[in-house]
């Protein structure tokens, strides 16, 4: 095969996308794993295909995480997405649909506009269904984490989160958070994404190991998780500000219903040759024709 693969290179609060207009052909998983691992590919958390109808109407997200396995949806994921389809002109700034694996999520490009560069995107982030961690769960985090932990829930955001709640985060630095992310990650059958914080009433600080990923310095989906938590536990009200390493993303709640506040920033556009070593006996994914 001749020719180059294109992809765009986005950010949120770091924890960066690539993503691939899969008008003709999706990347694959295989594909995505070799492109996202740092040191003998691009480098990324996770790949996105974007697959539109030929009217733009409809829009939809297809995610792999940087093991190349197929993730739900991610919050921060989900706005690079938005803003790279208003950079490649399928959308403009008025609320669209994009299908997930979670589900239909209502996203909104509302500020700077000027510099295109990097915009604030106004997002939908779906039902949220929480529930405290007990028995062999909780068990589990209280021997892993030994007196630093306070409690723990389980949510659900459209993918799954254990959130912890702990006395201080002086101990996590990215080895013991790498050791005790990584454990408590597959102490579930499906895998779960963990996000560790400290909460300050209206404001909580976290950091996050998340499935098939490991250390992000963002993380969407887990923002909305220790929303629902911190107001399920009475720590704070429906509005919260979830200050993750890479920055600050705002979570509203309302109901069970929740919506996400955050940037995202264009990095760079990258063609990698089909014959590179990165894409060398790999196979192409279908065209997407679900609609």
């Amino acid at each position: 095969m001749t020719g180059q693969l294109l992809l765009y290179k986005y950010h949120g609060l770091g924890n960066d996308f690539l993503i691939h207009d899969a008008s003709e052909t999706a990347v694959s998983g295989d594909q995505a794993q070799k492109l996202l691992d740092r040191n003998r590919g691009i480098g990324a958390d996770g790949l996105l295909n974007l697959f539109r109808q030929n009217s733009n109407d409809n829009l939809k997200m297809e995610l792999f995480n940087a093991d190349g396995s197929v993730a739900e949806m991610s919050g921060n994921g989900l706005r690079c997405f938005a803003h790279c389809a208003f950079l490649l002109g399928f959308k403009s700034t008025e609320p669209f649909q994009v299908e997930t694996g979670a589900g239909m999520r209502r996203v909104q490009i509302i500020g700077n506009q000027e510099n295109k560069l990097c915009v604030t995107v106004d997002q939908e982030m779906g039902s949220v269904t929480i529930q405290r961690a007990d028995g062999t769960l909780k068990a589990i985090v209280e021997e892993t984490l030994e007196r630093m932990a306070l409690d723990s829930w389980i949510v659900d955001v459209g993918n799954p989160h254990l959130v912890v709640f702990v006395k201080n985060l002086e101990i996590f630095n990215d080895s013991y958070l790498e050791k005790v992310g990584n454990y408590l990650s597959t102490s579930m059958q499906s895998g779960v994404n963990v996000e560790f914080v400290v909460s300050q009433g209206e404001t909580c600080q976290m950091v996050v190991y998340e499935r098939g990923v490991g250390i992000t310095q963002a993380c969407g989906t887990g923002s909305v998780a220790i929303a629902a938590a911190s107001r399920e536990s009475e720590r704070s009200g429906d509005v919260i500000s979830v200050c993750n390493p890479g920055g600050e993303l705002m979570v509203s709640l309302e109901g069970d219903r929740a919506s996400m506040r955050g940037p995202s920033s264009y990095v760079a556009e990258i063609s990698v040759p089909y014959e590179s070593e990165v894409l060398k006996g790999t196979m192409f994914g279908a065209q997407f024709d679900a609609y």
